[in-house]
């Protein structure tokens, strides 16, 4: 009889080691679930974070935080776990998201090829050689000669070249539908294939071919049609829209 109720004393003593392991061990695996939680909210709230500075439009919405109960109360693991898959998805596509953000960014002509003055603008003028009424598909920077010219986006130099009409001239294709034209240069310093990033000099601003006077014919496309580069050389483009 003794040793029956030593082993059944045993048996139980052994059973409460056993749930206090696996009770600490529960504590344990929660609290690291939760940190894990934790960090990727902070992540997702970083990326927000860049979204808000990259673009106006809301395209991934904000998702909702959920309050967690403290480790005193009633803990569902597998609840934590669902969050933090949650999370994991949404910070995957915001990574994805801002990754074409940048692409589409650096892609995307911005600022002044060439220090100067606007002396002609796109749209409808009167030729300034021909006299007639002609559709300009570029602005005109009037500056002095040998004033450097430069990429205003990263892309691959895809032709250099002179033409009776444009002179000496380089064409740039950026990506994500972007292609940019600089005419009249005095001379070109890029070579075809040549792969260039925004700021860098690409040639110098001269009088070559059909022109009154040395400035820079400059033209933006896009999806293979000129639009009006003003907008762009002024910066006020919507990324998100692409």
């Amino acid at each position: 009889m003794v040793g029956a109720i030593s082993l059944t004393y045993y048996k139980l003593h052994q059973s409460e080691r056993e749930l206090v392991f696996w009770q600490n061990k529960y504590q344990q695996d929660v609290a690291s679930l939760k940190n894990t939680l934790v960090q990727l909210k902070q992540t997702e709230q970083k990326l927000r974070s860049l979204l808000k500075l990259g673009s106006k439009e809301e395209i991934i919405k904000q998702a909702e935080f959920k309050d967690l109960p403290s480790s005193s109360g009633a803990v569902e693991i597998e609840d934590i776990k669902q969050e933090i898959e949650k999370r994991i998805r949404s910070i995957s596509s915001l990574k994805v998201y801002l990754k074409r953000q940048k692409s589409i960014y650096l892609a995307t002509p911005l600022g002044w090829p060439a220090s100067g003055y606007i002396s002609s603008s796109f749209g409808w003028r009167i030729h300034p050689i021909t006299g007639l009424k002609d559709f300009h598909h570029g602005v005109d920077i009037a500056a002095s000669i040998g004033t450097p010219v430069k990429s205003t986006a990263n892309g691959i130099v895809v032709y250099t070249g002179r033409t009776k009409g444009n002179g000496n001239f380089v064409i740039i294709e950026h990506g994500c539908g972007y292609s940019t034209l600089y005419a009249h240069l005095k001379k070109y310093i890029v070579k075809e294939g040549q792969e260039v990033k925004r700021g860098d000099v690409i040639g110098y601003i001269g009088s070559t071919g059909l022109s009154t006077g040395s400035h820079l014919h400059y033209e933006v496309w896009k999806n293979k049609k000129r639009i009006n580069p003003l907008p762009y050389i002024k910066e006020k483009i919507n990324f998100a829209q692409g």
